[in-house]
């Protein structure tokens, strides 16, 4: 006879355990014609590598996985090749997130920037720093038995306000969230400051002056413009006025001629 079958229906318990441990699957069924061959463990979908399991192998301890919703698919087998498929939702919750409690608030570029805090006991802690909504460096530590971590930042930063945080992985690489951001500032020098600030005080200060002289300048150029002008108008007025008095003049003169004529002599009727 050929089994065509599927194995019983079936369901996938799961044990979370405590925080900061990773989840186990059990599942098992049975095949009563041609018996159990293996089960197939899909984790977020079937693209996914299967993890296998003989016939009495029936639990997974999933590992390497990102907190939040994860769902797990499992593939009964049996002899004959017939399938039984159930799925389960499970969440793996984040660890504690660190906590910074104190850092470089302020400094210059050839300080070095420190940040320390707390965590969980020999957890991996990595700290994130990020400049203009960038990320420009990343770095780890491992905190102490009594949760305690450092970190110097050995690297010189450039000018600028700069956003860090950090987040924590116990031993079984589990992570946390990120903690508390928090923001430092990198400032140059004392004496560049106010280097900078006399150059620029001097800057404004010579083109004060130089907008001064050339506005004292146009009006000298203008006043001398004006003269020029005015005693080119003038001149024409005396000219005009001279030759007009000139004809006046001889106008005069001809008239007192004509009346010379009659001098002497009247007219009777």
């Amino acid at each position: 006879m050929i089994d065509t079958v599927a194995p019983e229906p079936f369901e996938i318990e799961v044990k979370e355990g405590i925080v900061g441990e990773w989840p186990e699957l059990f599942f098992k069924t049975t095949d009563k014609a041609s018996g159990m061959e293996k089960y197939e463990i899909f984790i977020d979908g079937l693209s996914s590598p299967a993890y296998e399991r003989g016939a009495e192998e029936t639990s997974l301890k999933v590992s390497g996985l990102n907190t939040g919703e994860h769902t797990a698919l499992i593939k009964a087998i049996d002899k004959a090749g017939n399938e039984r498929i159930a799925s389960v939702d499970f969440i793996i919750d984040s660890i504690e997130a660190p906590r910074i409690i104190d850092y470089s608030k302020e400094l210059r570029s050839s300080d070095k920037f420190f940040v320390r805090g707390t965590s969980i006991e020999g957890g991996s802690i990595s700290i994130y720093i990020e400049k203009d909504n960038k990320l420009i460096h990343t770095a780890s530590t491992t905190s102490d038995g009594g949760g305690n971590w450092f970190y110097i930042h050995n690297i010189s930063l450039d000018n600028g306000r700069y956003i860090v945080w950090a987040k924590a992985t116990n031993n079984n690489g589990i992570s946390s969230g990120p903690s508390e951001k928090i923001s430092f500032l990198v400032s140059p020098p004392v004496f560049a400051t106010v280097g900078v600030f006399v150059i620029n005080y001097f800057t404004v200060f010579v083109s004060l002056l130089f907008m001064i002289i050339l506005i004292v300048m146009m009006i000298f150029y203008l006043i001398a413009f004006l003269r020029r002008r005015l005693k080119k108008e003038t001149v024409e007025v005396e000219e005009v006025l001279h030759h007009n008095s000139e004809a006046l003049k001889v106008a005069v003169e001809n008239e007192f001629k004509n009346l010379s004529k009659y001098e002497g002599k009247a007219s009777y009727k």
